[in-house]
Order: C-alpha cells, then structure tokens, then sequence
C-alpha cells in the first residue's frame, strides 16, 4: 500500500512539474534553429541552465531549461522499520575503462548497490572514462562519488595561497566544483567520496576536519578494513569490511549472512576497477552469497549515509576524542589485548613507526612535549657515558608533516616537569596539560584523551591526578613501575605498564602472553623511550616483538585511547576511597 501511494503522488509531481515546463516554455519566443551551449549551474535541488539564441533581428532571446538534481541516496524507497537488518553495499575506486567489466558483472546479476568513487579532473584522460559516457548512462542506476581528496592535495592547495585562509578558501572552491561536475553529469549531487591516495597514510584527522568544514561531503571511505559488520562511528571515516582480494572475503561474507541479527550490520567490501585481476570471480561468488539471502538489503554508499544520517554522525567540529573513532567492541568473549606507548616525541621514533608500519601495527600511543619543539637533551646519553645516543625532539614544523598520522598522539606535558611541583599551583598544572593537548589536537586533528606521567611515578600525587581530572578529556595516566602480569588496571590514572621493550625479559614475557588460556580479558601493556633502542641496542628486540604480536591471531591490538574507550565504563579513573 506505502509503495503504491508513493507512485502515485510521483506520478501527480511528475505531471504538474510537465504542465509548468509546457507553460513556461509556451511563454518564451523560440527561433526555428535554436543553438543550445548545455551549461548548467548545480545547486542542492536543481540547475537552471540558460540556452541563448540568436533571432532575426540579431537580438538574443534565452530558452529555459531546468534539470532537477537530487542529493544522491534520496532517489529510493528504502526505509528504517526499527528492527535491526542487515546493510551490503561496494566502493569502487573507479572512473577507469576498467569500470566497464565491473558494470556488466553487476548489471548481470542485477545488482546496483555499488558507488563508484572517481576523480572529476581524470575523465577523457588515458585510462579512464569519457565524461561524455557518463552523460549517456554508463552509470545508470549506480551512485557515482568523488575520489581526489588526500593529505597531499590539500597541504598543495595550501602552500599555493597567499595564506592559510586563502588555501582553505580555494580548497573548498575545489570541492564544490567537484561535486558540481558530478552533478552536471548524472543529474544526482554526490553527498560522499573515498580518499584518494591508495593508503590510510595518505590522509590524516587534519585533512579530515578540512573536509568536513566545507561541508560539501557526508561520508568519506578510508582504506583500513575493520574485518567486522559494525556500523561506522563517523561518517567521514568509513572503513570497509575488507578489500576484495582479502583472503578472508569469502570467510567474512559466510559470517555476515548466517550471523544472528540482533543489532543493524553492514557489510563494505571496497575495490579498485583497475586492481581487479583474479578478483572478478570472488566478486561474483561474494555477491551470490550475499544475495542468497532475501532479508539483506543491498544499499549504495549513499543510500546507507541517508538511511543512517541521523544516528551516525559526520564528524565532530574540532576533531574528535582519541580512541572513539573504532570499530572495536566488546561481545562478551574474554579476549587478549596489546598496546604499546613511547615518550618524548624524539626523532627515533621514525624507526620505530617505519617497524610498526612493516608489520601493520597501529597499536601505539607517542607521548610527546610540545614546548619542547627541537630540544636537545644531550645529557640523556651523557649520564650513561655514551654522548653518541641523541635525544632530540621533532620541531613543530616536522611534527606537522604527519609523521605520527595512524597513530595516537598523547600529552607527555609542555615542558617535561615534575608535576607534583605544581599541586599548590593548579594554573600551572592546567597550563602545562591544556596547552599540550591543544598543540596535539592542532598537530593531529584529534584531542587526545590521556597522557605518560613526565619523569615517573615519583613525580606526582594524588592530589595531582585531582588537579588533572577536573580538565575536561584527560582520563587516563600512563606510569612507569611494571608489573610483570597480564591483569588490566584497576584505575586509568595510575595504569603501569607490563614491562619496558628495555627489559630482558620482555620476550619471554610475551611469549606466555600469547601462549596463556584466555579465560578472562588480558592486557600486554609495553613501553620505552626511543632512545633506548640506540643506547641498548635492542631495535631487533622492538622488531621481534611487533613481528611476533602481528603474527598472533587470537590478539586486539589497539592503541592506549582504544583501550580506555573499550573499558571506560568498567575502569574508573581513579578508584573510590
């Protein structure tokens, strides 16, 4: 009944939006060899194109044409009915000719929940698709997004202006011509895209806060596959389910479909068109298990943001709060948590992130001081008698070039002081934790949520983590005495660590952790200065470690924000008197 009223009232739009077109043509002096140039203007709803032409008195008369565009994802009969379902949906990096054999494969099997994600400035460029064939339907029943945004685009966009104003100006000039030309092509405004780049490392949370202050893109897809049917936490980090040549596509999509549906799932699977040899036939199987199942509704990118835009957010003004951005959940079943962290921001973190990266590690926090931008500490070496080892902290400059970008940045203090010296001066207390946290929050475009104590648990009190929780974010404290266990903490503002990278039996350590029953939640929480790795030479030590803890397959590894996140509601702060 709901279906055949909506036709009907489409039908009674369609024919009154006629009568005016007829009227208001009946009323304009045509010529009999009108000449048309086509331009049209997009704006939210529609574009207005003025044809002019030329009469016999050489006066110019003007033929209105109006072409209505939607927003993508509105033109559908999808709705929400309160009951959990499950959501599948394809991004397609495409705009290539490759495109071509992905269209016939989904118009074959008579499915169109795919976005295909292109750049605007590529078409009728080697490689890729004429403009002119999307003009003429090559995506016909498809959503077509944009795909050109990355780190290195808009810090270009920037560095060519008069001024940083002037470069966020010209970047969201871009953006909208973009999605203009989009517009132009298809008759439906893009509301999404995928980051260009081909990587997570190939944007930050500061190109991310770009975006969304020009407030042209609803949803942005990222490149990290969460390997879970969790819904996004912001729109504008979307990640898939997994890439089309994941080993465990097929595994996953088994999952999805027989799971029990007690909550919305959303299955993602991204691709690139001209990425997809020996891809085309798991395509084809992922898409025959999928529609097995008639109770999954198939959805594009931007049917789903419209579906779900209330509940999900885009992204938060001023960045978000470190660790809330996952897909991480707890289910119930007792699991092994890893988690590192490193202090001082020094310059030896590059190799350390270089090892991380090898090993798709991204569970580390870096606590650094940022009113120590360039400092040498050569004293560092010195008091061990070996002036060779460098304790230099990155400057600002440097900091801003993203070398911590997939990480947590966490405050290590302004100035590395002893905090327990400010308990009787709570405003320098404030000054020292607040103004760390902002330059992080301007470095990184996420406000951190926690911090190392500076100099070790001797140099603070109780009264001090007072001091600091009545800040707003800063919730938990990282120390420095270990533990040697496996236990989680029973308050975030004193949480010590495992053991130090630098003890001797940090190896040994994690082998039991790995090898240990899970039979309750687990924490490995290991820590170190860089500096230590030169001054020990235990970088094969850091090496093996990463290596060993990726390697494992019943392990969470996750960052020092993710983990208080998970467990906020469990842990306190600091534990009741």
């Amino acid at each position: 009944m709901k279906k055949s009223y909506l036709k009907l009232l489409c039908a009674i739009l369609a024919i009154m939006m006629l009568a005016s077109m007829v009227a208001c043509n009946n009323n304009v002096e045509k010529t009999d060899d009108p000449t048309t140039d086509g331009d049209t203007t997009a704006e939210n709803t529609e574009t207005v194109g003025d044809d002019t032409t030329e009469g016999e008195s050489g006066e110019a008369t003007t033929e209105e044409q109006t072409t209505v565009i939607i927003d993508a994802g509105t033109n559908t009969e999808l709705t929400r009915d309160g009951t959990p379902k499950k959501y599948f949906t394809i991004s397609v990096d495409g705009g290539h000719l490759a495109d071509t054999q992905i269209l016939s494969i989904l118009n074959t099997l008579g499915v169109k929940c795919a976005t295909f994600n292109m750049d605007p400035a590529l078409l009728d460029t080697t490689g890729y698709v004429n403009a002119d064939e999307i003009k003429n339907g090559k995506y016909a029943g498809f959503d077509v997004a944009i795909q050109n945004i990355d780190k290195a685009k808009y810090d270009a966009t920037i560095e060519a202006a008069t001024s940083e104003n002037a470069g966020k100006t010209a970047f969201k000039t871009n953006v909208n011509a973009d999605v203009n030309s989009i517009a132009q092509l298809t008759g439906i405004k893009p509301v999404g895209m995928s980051y260009a780049g081909g990587s997570e490392s190939a944007y930050n949370y500061k190109t991310i806060n770009e975006v969304f202050a020009t407030h042209a893109y609803k949803y942005a897809r990222g490149y990290k596959e969460s390997e879970n049917f969790e819904l996004p936490k912001y729109f504008l980090h979307w990640m898939p389910t997994c890439f089309i040549d994941n080993d465990s596509l097929i595994d996953l999509a088994n999952e999805f479909v027989n799971a029990p549906c007690e909550k919305d799932m959303l299955f993602m699977v991204a691709l690139n068109s001209n990425h997809m040899e020996g891809n085309y036939e798991k395509l084809e199987q992922l898409i025959s298990i999928i529609t097995a199942k008639e109770e999954i509704v198939l959805v594009n990118n931007s049917e789903f943001y419209q579906l779900f835009e209330e509940e999900i957010p885009t992204w938060e003004k001023g960045g978000i709060v470190a660790g809330t951005d996952t897909t991480l959940v707890r289910d119930g079943k007792p699991k092994k948590y890893v988690t590192l962290s490193f202090d001082d921001g020094i310059t030896q973190d590059l190799r350390i992130i270089e090892i991380l990266k090898q090993y798709n590690f991204y569970g580390a926090t870096f606590n650094i001081n940022t009113g120590l931008y360039g400092a040498n500490w050569a004293w560092v070496g010195q008091q061990f008698n070996r002036p060779d080892v460098p304790h230099l902290r990155f400057t600002e400059d440097e900091l801003m070039t993203g070398i911590y970008d997939g990480f947590e940045v966490a405050v290590h203090t302004l100035n590395h002081p002893s905090l327990k010296n400010y308990d009787n001066q709570p405003a320098m207390m404030r000054k020292e934790i607040i103004k760390d946290a902002s330059n992080i929050a301007k470095i990184t475009g996420i406000v951190p949520v926690g911090m190392a104590w500076p100099g070790g648990d001797t140099e603070y009190t109780d009264k001090s983590i007072e001091l600091i929780l009545e800040m707003d974010n800063m919730r938990y404290a990282r120390g420095t005495t270990r533990t040697g266990r496996f236990t989680l903490p029973t308050e975030f503002m004193k949480w010590m660590p495992t053991c130090s990278l630098s003890d001797a039996d940090c190896i040994s350590l994690t082998k039991r952790f790995l090898d240990a029953e899970c039979e309750e939640d687990m924490l490995l929480y290991v820590w170190c200065h860089g500096y230590e790795f030169d001054l020990f030479n235990t970088w094969s030590r850091l090496e093996e470690f990463v290596k060993m803890v990726s390697e494992a397959e019943d392990v969470v590894i996750l960052t020092n924000a993710e983990f208080y996140q998970l467990f906020k509601d469990e842990i306190p702060s600091v534990a009741e008197k």
